[in-house]
């Protein structure tokens, strides 16, 4: 697979605890596959975010990746 979708049954308050969701995921939501290049990682009010495993590729092309993914985020 290219990469991996983890729909998550979170609602994050606040950047800071949604960062701590992309990377550890939380008692519930155990589905964090380290072991993938790339996981799109979505919680359950809509925000979205990519944790990646760089040995594979350049993290340039997953910035890449995902200024592509933004430009089709509907206004």
């Amino acid at each position: 697979a290219l990469f991996i979708v983890c729909l998550d049954d979170t609602n994050p308050k606040s950047i800071e605890e949604f960062s701590k969701d992309l990377l550890h995921s939380t008692p519930n939501n155990i589905n964090r596959y380290f072991d993938k290049s790339i996981q799109i990682i979505v919680s359950n009010d809509g925000k979205s975010g990519i944790v990646m495993e760089h040995a594979g590729f350049d993290g340039h092309t997953l910035t890449r990746y995902a200024e592509y993914i933004h430009s089709f985020k509907p206004d």
